[in-house]
């Protein structure tokens, strides 16, 4: 958690980054940015790091989904938060998004997010961040040139 100060108000930043990394990278680009809480303790999630969060998961997550893509052999293959109890209704701030399946394999370029899914629930932050945190870091990365 890092602090902005912007005049006389004070904002908090949730990013994924160690100082270290920021400090690597000259900064803190917008898409590690998870949220702002403002000095009202209001958690605003941020929609750029959203975006930046499903493109991770679109490359990455196939990889992890293969054997249920097996399994499966056509349809869709639907991507759930870890944080969702175990044996409970999967709620749909709980569903990340899917892929679609064909021959029992991830088809390429079939992600779909979901966009009821939620970063941030009573549950807690959502446990894609941390799951793709090396990924997240090594493009932020390879984007900085």
């Amino acid at each position: 958690m890092l602090e902005i100060r912007r005049g006389e108000s004070v904002e908090q930043v949730l990013t994924f980054l160690t100082k270290e990394e920021t400090s690597a990278l000259s900064g803190l680009p917008p898409q590690a940015v998870v949220a702002l809480i403002g000095e009202d303790g209001v958690t605003r999630p941020n929609g750029v790091f959203r975006e930046f969060l499903h493109e991770a998961i679109e490359h990455f997550a196939p990889r992890e989904m293969r054997e249920v893509a097996r399994e499966t052999g056509a349809g869709r293959v639907v991507y759930i938060d870890d944080r969702a109890p175990e044996g409970e209704e999967v709620a749909s701030e709980d569903i990340i998004g899917w892929f679609q399946v064909a021959g029992g394999a991830i088809v390429a370029g079939t992600y779909k997010p979901n966009p009821e899914h939620q970063l941030l629930t009573e549950r807690g932050w959502s446990h894609a961040i941390g799951k793709f945190r090396a990924e997240l870091v090594r493009e932020l990365v390879r984007r900085s040139g």
